[in-house]
């Protein structure tokens, strides 16, 4: 029976690329926006009663949710046989429990919308919190990206490799990295003021990085604040290169200010395109979908 790859407006490059490494045909979206904000789309060609993957990225968050549920809802007009659901990042995830008294927990309500369609599966990336996992009913499948960061940097010839997290709730995304890299890895202690935003981090457990070049590696780059932070404590520490890395990039023009500090690359994988988005996830995602 065949398979079908349809894409959301921010995510046609990546399914694009799935869609050759599965070997699926590809339907393209009319899309429009009015002028006063509303979303028009169309599928240019009819689905079959096969199986369908949906791949949409949810950035711009809004936009991305809105026409989601379009998609879901246009494509289960066609009864499928099944839809897998594909997304590189899945917004709201931070808000995935209440942190202070009767705030709503955004990445349940979304959960409930999305699987409220009839999906069969979702396949995500770097979920920022697996409790976001919890809110489903249905299966999903949580690919770490990590290990592509890892190889890209592989093939960078580093010197005394050392992958640093900024955060110690992702430890365990420097210890996937550092096995590939087969080197040392640390993380720092992130404190987040519930109240104002304000980021404060600080050395956990001290570290040796002199003469050594260090992989900054984090889930999400969204204002920078976490990454300027781990930055200068790795400068201090006297580190020979500074790369900093993520899954996730919130595009913006923080990356720059990185260089700046003498960063001496930036780069993010391409479940949200932007201009630093250099490693690409298709091959992740086709293996997880070729075994559906």
């Amino acid at each position: 029976m065949d398979t079908l790859v349809i894409s959301g407006i921010n995510s046609i490059n990546l399914a694009k690329r799935i869609g050759r490494r599965i070997k699926a045909k590809f339907i393209s979206l009319e899309y429009k926006k009015f002028p006063d904000g509303e979303l028009y789309l169309r599928l240019k060609s009819k689905i079959n009663k096969g199986n369908v993957i949906l791949v949409e990225t949810l950035y711009p968050q809004n936009d991305s949710i809105i026409e989601l549920l379009f998609l879901l809802d246009l494509i289960n007009e066609f009864k499928p046989k099944s839809v897998t659901l594909v997304l590189p990042y899945f917004a709201y995830a931070r808000q995935h429990k209440r942190y202070r008294n009767f705030e709503a927990i955004s990445a349940k309500t979304l959960a409930k919308l999305i699987q409220s369609f009839g999906i069969n599966k979702i396949i995500a990336v770097n979920l920022h919190s697996e409790e976001v996992i919890k809110f489903f009913d249905i299966p999903v499948v949580n690919l770490a990206a990590e290990k592509l960061i890892a190889e890209y940097f592989l093939s960078k010839n580093l010197k005394n490799p050392f992958v640093l997290i900024p955060d110690q709730e992702r430890e365990e995304m420097a210890k996937n990295a550092a096995e590939i890299l087969k080197c040392e890895y640390s993380f720092l202690k992130k404190y987040r003021s519930r109240v104002t935003g304000e980021i404060k981090t600080e050395i956990f457990k001290d570290f040796d990085l002199k003469g050594k070049d260090v992989i900054i590696l984090d889930d999400i780059i969204s204002s920078g604040k976490t990454m300027l932070n781990a930055i200068k404590i790795v400068k201090k520490k006297k580190a020979r290169k500074i790369f900093v890395s993520c899954v996730h990039y919130i595009p913006s023009s923080i990356y720059k200010k990185f260089l700046k500090l003498g960063v001496k690359e930036v780069v993010a994988t391409n479940t949200i395109p932007s201009e630093i988005s250099k490693i690409d996830i298709s091959p992740l995602i086709s293996k997880e979908i070729e075994n559906l």
